[in-house]
């Protein structure tokens, strides 16, 4: 089974990518914990 850390940066920085395309405000990071929740 896949380490669940690495699994989940992995998701992390794909989420960012299109976070930074998307352009949206600094409380994205917000919204990225709720959506992780």
């Amino acid at each position: 089974m896949a380490v669940p850390e690495h699994k989940e940066k992995i998701i992390l920085s794909q989420f960012r990518i299109r976070v930074k395309d998307l352009d949206l405000e600094d409380d994205s990071d917000m919204f990225l914990i709720r959506w992780i929740r």
